[in-house]
């Protein structure tokens, strides 16, 4: 099923509870679109397509996918509500490098090329705002680099963290939230193979670090022993 455009007046409280720092400047704006990713895989954008907005996240989780020289692809990032898609390739006038795809049913919201810029001229907030979130997701890019020479194991709690800091705060019984991932997906964000994560996590299930309530999702049981892991 393709993505939908929706109607402006279908969910009038999409920024009840903002979060991310663009998001909230931009909480006073008007979208220019709506889309609704109604399914996992849906496409938001194709990597090459030329950039037209800036997307915020409002509900689900996207990733976005890297064609390798090999053809195989690369999950480079999971994001969550009130992430913002596409900065790099807007402000730097480039195509966008990567795929950008539902993970989980979600929903973004748009703001033309034109009015990010007028509003970049205009606002200095957002303006250093988001050149802050830039510079952070850079240095996010840049750990990459360094992400790839860590053990094997090192790298999928690495994985697994990141996700649970986008995913939210455990519930009433102090459970971590359940996330959104399957194990090929935690795979290419780990830089390795789906048979090693496979492996990896089994043996952390039977240790009691991780479970397994359903496919494609992940639950994490003992947050300290993963960034034990991470830091070997």
């Amino acid at each position: 099923m393709a993505p939908q455009e929706g109607d402006l007046d279908q969910d009038p409280a999409l920024f009840a509870r903002i979060q991310g720092p663009i998001a909230k400047i931009l909480s006073d704006v008007t979208p220019d679109v709506i889309v609704n990713l109604q399914r996992k895989g849906d496409v938001l954008y194709f990597q090459g397509d030329t950039p037209s907005y800036l997307y915020v996240v409002t509900f689900g989780s996207l990733l976005t996918v890297m064609e390798s020289p090999s053809g195989d692809p690369i999950v480079w990032e999971i994001l969550g509500p009130f992430d913002t898609v596409g900065s790099f390739a807007l402000l730097m006038k480039f195509p966008y490098p990567a795929t950008c795809r539902a993970n989980t049913p979600s929903k973004v919201l748009g703001f033309s090329r034109d009015r990010i810029w007028n509003r970049l001229e205009n606002d200095q907030l957002f303006r250093e705002t988001l050149m802050h979130e830039m510079g952070d997701r850079f240095q996010v890019f840049l750990s990459r680099l360094l992400f790839s020479q860590k053990r094997v194991e090192a790298r999928i709690s690495m994985s697994l963290l990141a996700l649970l800091s986008k995913t939210g705060s455990p519930d009433e019984h102090q459970r971590q939230p359940l996330l959104n991932v399957t194990r090929s997906v935690l795979a290419s964000l780990s830089l390795t193979t789906v048979e090693s994560t496979i492996r990896v996590t089994r043996k952390w299930a039977s240790r009691g670090i991780l479970e397994f309530p359903s496919a494609g999702k992940i639950r994490i049981l003992d947050q300290r022993a993963l960034e034990k892991i991470s830091m070997e």
